[in-house]
């Protein structure tokens, strides 16, 4: 490996760190506010053993009325937060994002649907291990779960199916 590659090597693992820093400083608040949550996306699958090149963090969590003043409060120090993204996205069941201030990182955030494929994946959700040193958890989306977000051509969820339940379908997509 020559030096520009390592030092490259040394610079993604870095980022890779802050990255996650960034992610659990929200899942803190999450955490703080009994808001539930998964980790979900690329970080998700990275956490899994797949690495992939991502250049946010995907969040699913079930973000109410009642907790933006909070989270404004306990993030605005380090992100840019907006509320009014965040109302928005409470009202249409969409998403809102959170950048930091300092790594311009940003941080997606996905409310749930209210669809079964949304009760099962927050069902689903695994406590793992993200940091060793010194050793910090979160709940991650399950790997079969990971799989149907990322790459929802290789599964099909059916309607008419129990909650969670995936048969393969080639070039489906996710119904709901």
């Amino acid at each position: 490996m020559s030096r520009q590659e390592n030092h490259q090597q040394k610079q993604n693992l870095n980022m890779q760190t802050d990255f996650i820093e960034v992610t659990l400083a929200v899942i803190d608040a999450f955490d703080q506010l009994q808001i539930p949550y998964l980790i979900g996306g690329s970080l998700a699958s990275a956490l899994h053993g797949l690495s992939r090149t991502t250049l946010d963090s995907d969040l699913v969590a079930a973000v109410r009325i009642e907790h933006v003043p909070h989270l404004i409060n306990m993030l605005g120090n380090q992100f840019y937060i907006s509320d009014e993204a965040i109302y928005d996205a409470i009202r249409h069941h969409s998403s809102f994002n959170l950048i930091h201030l300092e790594t311009m990182f940003k941080v997606d955030i996905f409310l749930p649907k209210g669809r079964p494929f949304d009760h099962a994946q927050m069902r689903n959700r695994q406590l793992q291990v993200v940091v060793t040193a010194p050793e910090r958890t979160a709940y991650v989306a399950s790997p079969e779960d990971t799989i149907v977000t990322i790459r929802p051509g290789l599964v099909k969820l059916t309607k008419s199916a129990p909650a969670g339940h995936l048969s393969p379908g080639a070039n489906s997509k996710i119904s709901g």
